[in-house]
């Protein structure tokens, strides 16, 4: 708990962007400190003088003081709780016998001490803070520029797969807002929206720009991309674990006759649920190499009647009143009203990311797309 509230205080003392935040609680800090040192030189006077163990109690509004404000901070009020303990306090109340001006001398020196030391550590761990907060942001920067390049990888094979998959980050994030998702948990959902075609980084050329209808072991091939895109998510770090099992799952039908696992209702991933409305939706109202968009209604008409086998039902509702409430963004109105996240969550990037060597794994023979790759990974691995 003191070391949340430490935190808490540290943060809002060194965050430039609060300064009349800042400026308040300065205040209240003095006037506290003031307080509490006036008053425990009117309690040891009360109690009998110095020569009761009551005094140290000074020590509390000078490391206070020192925490909020550093070495200065410890420094003045050291010299004050020694002043208001000093040549005034007698040693013994009753009699009236004074100090000896030696001692009162020699603990306001310690008070000061104290105060400089504890001072010096707030400042310490100030610069400490400082340092992380910025290396976090620009660790937050680099993992969304990461994943956003991963992601150009597919557009560089798909022109079709770019916007689409924005359109469909867009939507979903619309979607975990209706279920009241967490920020963290529904920035993951846009991640996963914004992902869910990455495997196709493994599928030729051929078979995704071919502008008639696949045969059928070419839609195998097809089939494959939610397993591709697993395989590189996961691999990259824990912390994409969930984004994972989503793309995984978001060719999963409710009546379990999907791919690539064959799972059906509730044991499909939520995220997985969520990205299939959204996609096939937005897949069948955009232009495709092999045919023309279908009307919006119609696109949604099909979904509302296959939301008993391929579609879950509670999903197809919240979507269809963002629909009436023409949130839905689709190609022909890509409008943009969210503020979406720029940068991948920082709660999340903690740990380090894992070795992955995708030439092994068969999913990238480009050089050059491997190169950028490479680069990416190597800029944030330096903060880690």
């Amino acid at each position: 708990m003191i070391t949340s509230i430490k935190n808490k205080i540290i943060y809002i003392l060194s965050n430039k962007t609060s300064t009349e935040i800042r400026k308040h609680y300065k205040i209240t800090g003095i006037i506290i400190i003031v307080i509490s040192i006036l008053s425990i030189g009117f309690f040891v006077y009360q109690i009998g003088g110095t020569k009761e163990a009551y005094l140290h109690l000074m020590y509390i509004p000078v490391i206070f003081s020192g925490f909020l404000f550093g070495p200065k901070g410890g420094l003045v009020a050291g010299i004050l709780g020694g002043l208001v303990l000093g040549p005034f306090m007698p040693h013994n109340v009753a009699n009236q016998i004074p100090q000896e001006t030696i001692i009162w001398i020699y603990r306001t020196v310690f008070f000061v001490i104290i105060g400089i030391i504890n001072g010096g550590l707030l400042s310490f761990l100030n610069l400490h803070n400082n340092i992380l907060h910025n290396t976090l942001n620009k660790m937050s920067n680099d993992y969304g520029q990461f994943v956003k390049t991963i992601n150009t990888m597919v557009e560089k094979k798909d022109e079709y797969t770019g916007d689409h998959c924005k359109r469909v980050a867009y939507n979903a994030y619309l979607i975990g807002q209706e279920l009241e998702f967490s920020q963290t948990k529904n920035h993951l959902l846009y991640w996963t929206g914004f992902l869910h075609d990455i495997g196709k980084i493994g599928i030729p050329e051929s078979i995704l720009l071919k502008p008639g209808k696949l045969d059928e072991k070419e839609y195998e091939v097809i089939k494959k991309h939610p397993k591709i895109g697993f395989k590189i998510l996961k691999s990259l770090s824990k912390e994409f674990k969930q984004i994972a099992k989503g793309v995984r799952h978001h060719h999963e039908h409710w009546d379990g006759s999907g791919y690539p696992d064959g799972v059906s209702n509730n044991k499909i991933h939520e995220f997985g649920r969520i990205i299939f409305v959204v996609d096939v939706f937005e897949a069948l109202t955009s232009n495709r190499p092999y045919r023309e968009p279908m009307g919006k209604e119609k696109a949604l008409n099909y979904i509302k009647e296959n939301k008993t086998s391929y579609f879950d039902p509670e999903i197809v509702s919240i979507f269809e009143d963002l629909y009436i409430k023409n949130k839905i963004i689709i190609q022909e109105n890509p409008r943009l009203e969210l503020e979406l996240p720029i940068n991948y969550n920082l709660e999340l990037i903690w740990n380090n990311i894992t070795e992955f060597n995708f030439l092994d794994h068969g999913i990238i023979q480009n050089d050059f797309l491997l190169n950028i790759m490479e680069k990416q990974i190597n800029k944030i691995k330096k903060y880690n």
